[in-house]
């Protein structure tokens, strides 16, 4: 079969500058997601699921978190003589080390990878979107159209051509232009990161984008100029698809799973996570004290709810205190919520404390003034490890980027708190 002769390399190795306050001390991949899983999960259960046996998984910014999560790949069963997976970061070169220039740069500098399986096919798939494909489905089309490349593709989901690279292909599905991320809508149908390669072709071309003053970008740089010279076909894919774009996409991809019939299926689709990471597994159950409540939330173990949880995402050992009311948010990892907080539409990261008596997510929606193109639908976030001082008013579309250490501190609608990249 030719998934045995079948490698793939994840690409998780980007930060986004939209997902900033989220992705400033982790990999975009990393970012926790639906209560107990990372983003990255979704391409490793994908291969996994697809029988592809050896994974590299290319990393570069802020790479602890991604190498703690995946460890040796057990929780994905790429352990044993004939599987395995390993994370690259540009560091691990002996010679002419450097920061990956790329994501064609990143295959570059791990062609040794390629070069010792020895496969037919090398697959790349991005690490940082949501959705559920069997990729044996794309290797046996790739392989019945004799192709030297294939690119996942799928109808576009909005109007905003600068997010995506642009393919068009004729009824053979033979791609007939591919645009990264023009200014203007070029075809209805968008790439979705996930490509593979004839390896006979594919060392060629990277050795050849290595010579070149270039992006060093696999659609940019490999795949376009291929298209008048090689076969160079797409797969159209019709499922779910979540690309985390910025805070407000991010929220909504978790807010799916609280719906009556969610199009994320993470048990259907075999979603799989490490949950020896951070002793996930050996916590105890939720706990509920006095009059504490949850409703229609997805709840992790570990947790302590003494007030109210509406609508929302928890992850493992949160504590919301008594007569705090926790609303349409996400609130991850070892976070306290003190008595008598409020909070609506936030997203807080791992590790923060609030005080008493806070509110947050109330007030005049007003955009945010320093990002005013990505945080502009009301979200707050705080990040990973601030502390918020008792008392503290916090309105919409706030990034809260250190901590508030004075009480009863007001901080408007639109506005940051803390130095933001």
């Amino acid at each position: 079969m030719m998934i045995r002769k079948t490698i793939a390399f994840v690409l998780a190795g980007g930060k986004k500058p939209s997902l900033d306050i989220l992705s400033s001390k982790r990999a975009k991949a990393a970012i926790p997601y639906g209560s107990i899983y990372r983003v990255i999960d979704f391409a490793l259960s994908n291969l996994m699921h697809s029988e592809v046996s050896h994974v590299g998984v290319l990393t570069q910014y802020k790479p602890e978190s991604l190498m703690d999560h995946i460890g040796d790949g057990e929780a994905w069963d790429w352990q044993g003589r004939s599987r395995g997976i390993k994370i690259l970061p540009p560091f691990q070169r002996q010679e002419n080390s450097d920061w990956y220039k790329g994501t064609a740069d990143a295959i570059y500098q791990n062609m040794n990878f390629i070069i010792d399986h020895d496969p037919k096919i090398v697959m790349a798939v991005s690490g940082d979107h949501i959705y559920h494909l069997d990729y044996r489905q794309v290797i046996q089309h790739h392989c019945d159209n004799d192709a030297d490349i294939t690119v996942v593709v799928k109808r576009m989901p909005d109007a905003s051509p600068g997010k995506f690279g642009m393919v068009s292909f004729d009824q053979n599905f033979r791609i007939t232009g591919y645009e990264e991320k023009p200014d203007t809508v070029t075809s209805e149908y968008i790439s979705l990161g996930i490509y593979l390669f004839k390896t006979d072709i594919l060392l060629p071309l990277l050795v050849q984008d290595a010579a070149q003053k270039s992006s060093h970008d696999i659609g940019r740089n490999l795949i376009s100029p291929s298209i008048t010279s090689g076969r160079v076909y797409a797969y159209p894919f019709e499922g779910p698809w979540f690309y985390l774009g910025d805070v407000r996409a991010f929220w909504e991809a978790n807010m799916e799973l609280l719906k009556d019939d969610p199009v994320i299926a993470l048990s259907k689709w075999g979603i799989e996570t490490n949950l020896l990471e951070g002793n996930i597994a050996n916590l105890p159950p939720t706990r509920f004290r006095g009059t504490g409540s949850a409703q229609k939330c997805r709840l992790a173990n570990g947790c302590l709810i003494e007030g109210t949880a509406v609508n929302s995402i928890i992850f493992p050992g949160v504590t919301i205190h008594r007569g705090s009311h926790v609303d349409n948010s996400i609130v991850m990892n070892n976070v306290v919520v003190g008595e008598g907080t409020r909070l609506n539409e936030v997203i807080v990261d791992k590790d923060v404390i609030i005080g008493q008596n806070v509110s947050a997510g109330l007030g005049e929606n007003i955009a945010n003034a320093d990002f005013p193109e990505f945080f502009s639908s009301g979200i707050s976030v705080f990040a990973k490890g601030v502390r918020i001082a008792s008392g503290t008013k916090i309105g919409k579309n706030v990034l809260v980027s250190t901590d508030i250490t004075t009480e009863d501190q007001i901080i408007t609608s639109g506005s940051n708190w803390g130095a933001l990249s």
